[in-house]
């Protein structure tokens, strides 16, 4: 993903006036660095975003809560079924 980074001082005001607490306004003397996210590539943060949730490891597969539920409780070091390459393998969840 293309981003577009600037680095700039800002402080937050906080002077007890309602109207005015809470802006944020550059200081070049005083202010705290920050980076600002000026732009960003929506086409490959969304194509990034697709290819993530493609992918049955990270996608909710979840027929029901009573499925759920036994995930929930069931112990992590329970062995899982990880589709590789569209061959099933068996994977502990130390080995993912």
């Amino acid at each position: 993903m293309d981003l577009n980074l600037r680095d700039e001082r800002v402080k937050v005001i906080a002077e007890g006036n309602e109207s005015k607490d809470g802006q944020i306004v550059i200081d070049k003397m005083h202010g705290k660095r920050v980076r600002i996210l000026e732009s960003v590539d929506s086409k490959g943060c969304y194509e990034s975003f697709a290819s993530k949730i493609n992918e049955k490891i990270q996608s909710a597969v979840i027929g029901s809560f009573e499925e759920q539920r036994k995930n929930w409780i069931t112990p992590l070091s329970r062995t899982l079924s990880v589709e590789n390459n569209n061959k099933n393998t068996l994977k502990t969840v130390k080995d993912i």
